[in-house]
């Protein structure tokens, strides 16, 4: 109407909503959003000359802004900016280097929302004159004249990545985007029909060309000429750098410090949730949100308390995996993805996935504790038996050893099934190598790496166990004890300065971490190998939980260059931390897919110095986790009314099951009815399961990661008296737990052997043996 006549072209092109991966991009990093159902629509047709006339629906009926369209183009101050500056991008493809057209705007996205209704408008504008002009322009090229638009003529040095998402996007998936020229993309898919991703609308503005965007631009900047400045040369972008380079970088400005932190770490969060997508473990994609979000308020400091607030509110919602704010900050908006549908339509005809049992059945489960009580736990034989089996299946080029981390679950029962299937182990403690001899393991079989000198190393020695020395100290106390030493028994247990983890809790690698040597400490370690004369056999690192395919094939790399710099070292120790999907839709490490490329680099390695180094691995909680469940009682169900929960109170807790509350692990939970006649409960309900300790933190069911966070858990309907048969409790759940809180005593361990029948491997802790060993007290006063 504005016009008096009929477009010839109309073209949109989408807003965006970022997953994951914030100020990430003009570091030449990695980011992963994805297009969102509100788009800007431009009507246009050509004019001959140079005359471009543009109206917006959204500022108002009858408004025309005219604009010469050739070289003497200069920003002004008014939203055609945006158009303006892609006009000129366009300029040198046009006919006589001119451009002329009508064009009627009219976008739904929301202006300061952190969707980009700018790179939405410049693409649009981009398809437009494409269209109008008959012009063949690639989606990347068609993104960077955008981006060029918005650094010349916007004043926002931004990167890449709203411009990239907006011209590539897919529908049903994200776009993970490597910002670093070629910039090679991947699509994710995100269209799980059982997720939703949601955004909430702050209602705060935010506008990018303000002090506080090039402000950050800057101190990124100033953070890699810190570090360039402390030695590493090669750290063009923050895309070049690591944490342990950063804390390296000293007088650093703290704020620049904690601007850079943020951004390395969210670099590594991202590529971590694309793999955590593709293997759909939304809870894992959640938790690294919440992760994301934490940084973008404390290190990167452009959150507002809407958003928190928007976030903390967020993660109280049933069905919701993770939270955080999206766009550049400083207002905007936050997406709530992935969660299961909770709008009442959609949870109206999805009926949520209810886990199942994993080894036993209702019955056995039953029958088991009819016979011996709860709260107890129950492993599988099977079970370990198989796993143990795909553990020896770790590809390798010259020889493998497989060591059970025992400190996973010590029960003599477990580490008998494993010496007899071959595998050695795994000790922590010099008190666990004492446990797994008396279980019947041979000494030689037992490597000990040890937070703690054991005071009585000399004795393990003469036995004949493997010893990884953990410090300078610890190498130096072998050296007492063993100058001029050769043989097997030694080896040197390294931080590479790389770690992996679902929570800082369960990383035991990089600068952050105690465990090791680190390793640029290896002058100091060849100074004490020749003060005492030893010839250490094996370089041991594990950097954690988690298992990064990608980081753990790169810590394997890290760690045969340690091995190139010892020459007596014949074995190279990659610890564990193989990663187990104990919820239903998490996958499990493949081992031979982790493996297959370390089985290349040691390959590569015999190549290049003539030396065929054996592998060992160290697997706790890939052996046993899901060979274990933890059976207890629903004793009581109580409500804080319609706004409140409905909880569940178990007959265990903390003192069984500490996990959840130390770093909010996820372990699926079953009710199996008491009654085996009753019928099976059909419609699910709601529950937050507790422990029986007088405790706050006894949470059973924690938000991901978050211990302190109460996180609803659809379960069948229960009643007093029915079993919760906690499954994946196989792993650091007997072995470590608040052993005789409120003097609960230990729980018992019952063993199903392969034919399926129960036998006791552990009696249930009598009560006085709880205070046995206390002595009365006459006081003297």
């Amino acid at each position: 109407d504005s016009f008096n006549a009929e477009p010839t072209l109309v073209v949109s092109a989408p807003g965006r909503c970022n997953l994951i991966g914030e100020h990430t991009d003009y570091n030449e990093g990695f980011v992963m959003p994805f297009c969102i159902a509100r788009t800007t629509v431009i009507a246009a047709r050509r004019l001959p000359g140079s005359r471009c006339r543009v109206t917006s629906a959204n500022e108002g009926k009858g408004i025309v802004h005219e604009f010469v369209g050739d070289a003497t183009l200069k920003p002004v101050d008014d939203y055609t900016n945006y158009i303006r500056g892609v006009v000129y991008q366009y300029l040198k493809d046009l006919p006589g280097g001119v451009c002329g057209f009508e064009a009627a705007v009219l976008s739904n996205v929301p202006l300061g929302g952190g969707l980009s209704s700018s790179a939405s408008v410049e693409v649009a504008i981009g398809t437009m004159i494409e269209g109008l002009y008959d012009l063949t322009v690639t989606p990347t090229e068609k993104a960077l004249r955008c981006q060029k638009c918005e650094h010349d003529f916007c004043d926002t040095p931004c990167g890449i990545m709203d411009q990239f998402i907006s011209a590539c996007g897919k529908s049903g998936h994200a776009l993970l985007i490597d910002c670093r020229k070629p910039y090679p993309t991947e699509h994710v898919p995100i269209d799980d029909p059982d997720l939703a991703l949601v955004i909430a609308n702050s209602n705060v503005k935010h506008k990018l060309s303000g002090s506080e965007y090039p402000d950050r631009v800057r101190q990124c900047k100033e953070a890699c000429a810190a570090m360039r400045s402390a030695g590493h040369a090669d750290v063009r972008f923050l895309r070049d750098a690591t944490l342990e380079q950063l804390a390296s970088a000293k007088g650093i400005d703290p704020v620049v410090a904690a601007r850079a932190r943020h951004v390395i770490s969210e670099d590594q969060r991202t590529l971590q949730a694309k793999e955590a997508l593709k293997a759909r473990d939304y809870r894992r994609v959640g938790a690294l949100m919440v992760e994301s979000h934490r940084s973008l308020r404390d290190d990167y400091e452009v959150s507002t308390v809407e958003l928190d607030t928007l976030v903390e509110i967020a993660m109280t919602v049933e069905g919701v995996f993770g939270s955080r704010m999206t766009g550049g900050g400083f207002g905007g908006g936050a997406p709530a993805p992935p969660r299961r549908s909770v709008s009442p339509v959609a949870a109206a005809t999805m009926a949520p996935t209810l886990e199942t049992l994993r080894f036993l059945s209702p019955d056995t489960a039953r029958e088991i504790r009819q016979k011996y009580g709860s709260p107890l736990y129950v492993y599988d034989e099977k079970t370990l038996k198989q796993q143990a089996a795909s553990s020896l299946a770790f590809p390798n080029a010259y020889g493998l050893t497989v060591r059970f981390a025992m400190k996973a679950c010590p029960n003599s029962a477990i580490l008998q099934i494993f010496d007899n299937m071959g595998l050695h182990i795994d000790a922590s403690s010099s008190y666990e190598v004492r446990r797994a001899i008396a279980a019947g393991v041979a000494p030689e079989r037992i490597s000990l790496s040890s937070q703690e000198l054991a005071s009585d190393l000399g004795e393990l020695l003469d036995m004949g166990i493997k010893y990884n020395a953990c410090s300078l100290r610890q190498l130096r106390a072998f050296g007492e004890l063993r100058r001029g030493a050769r043989g097997d028994q030694l080896g040197v247990r390294f931080n590479p300065g790389l770690g992996s983890g679902g929570t800082g809790k369960t990383n035991v690698g990089g600068p952050s971490s105690s465990f090791g040597i680190w390793h640029e400490l290896m002058p100091e370690v060849k100074a004490i190998i020749d003060e005492y004369d030893l010839e250490p056999a094996r370089v041991h690192t594990h950097i954690g939980s988690g298992s990064d395919p990608a980081v753990w094939t790169r810590v394997s790399g890290l760690s045969l260059g340690l091995c190139e710099q010892l020459p007596t070292v014949r074995v190279l120790n990659l610890g564990g931390g193989y990663k187990v999907g104990r919820m239903s839709g998490e996958k499990s490490t493949d081992l031979q897919t982790v493996g297959a490329p370390v089985k290349e680099a040691f390959e590569q390695f015999a190549q290049r110095t003539g030396r065929e180094l054996a592998l060992e691995i160290e697997p706790g909680t890939f052996l046993v986790a899901n060979a274990g469940a933890l059976l207890s009682t629903v004793q009581d169900i109580v409500t804080t009314g319609e706004q409140g929960h409905s909880f569940l109170k178990l007959d265990a807790g903390m003192t069984e099951l500490l996990r959840p509350s130390l770093y909010g692990a996820q372990h699926p939970l079953v009710l199996v009815s008491a009654d085996a006649s009753a019928p099976a409960a059909t419609e699910p309900r709601s529950y937050i399961a507790v422990g029986h300790c007088c405790e706050s933190g006894d949470l059973v069911t924690p938000a991901p990661d978050q211990p302190e966070v109460l996180q609803p858990r659809e379960l069948a309907a229960a009643a007093v008296g029915d079993i919760c048969v906690v499954e994946g409790a196989g792993a650091y759940c007997s072995s470590m737990s608040t052993k005789n809180y409120n003097s609960f005593p230990e729980a018992a361990e019952v063993m199903v052997d392969a034919a399926g029948e129960p036998h006791l491997v552990r009696q249930r802790q009598p009560l006085e043996q709880i205070w046995q060993n206390e002595l009365p007290f006459k006081s003297t006063a």
